[in-house]
């Protein structure tokens, strides 16, 4: 079986898993209220490219909202989901 298959994980790389929790945490953290809890880490895990692609991918989603609150009704909930 090749190593460098899809995917596969390379070395040095995080999973695309991984990934997509870190852009879930950061996505809370940035657009959520309240916060679960506050994640100083959240957005610097990421880096700044995702960071920037995920403020740009949620651009004009507000965090106020007359619909009730609840798992689905956050922008972190609405980003696309990845892997």
């Amino acid at each position: 079986m090749p190593a460098d298959g899809p995917g596969r994980l390379q070395s040095g790389e995080p999973s695309a898993t991984a990934m997509g929790v870190a852009m879930r945490r950061a996505a809370h953290q940035l657009f959520d209220d309240p916060k679960v809890f506050d994640d100083p880490l959240a957005t610097r895990i990421i880096g700044g490219a995702a960071l920037e692609r995920l403020k740009g991918e949620l651009d004009g989603i507000s965090t106020r909202s007359t619909a009730p609150s609840g798992p689905t009704s956050s922008p972190a909930a609405a980003m696309p989901r990845t892997g």
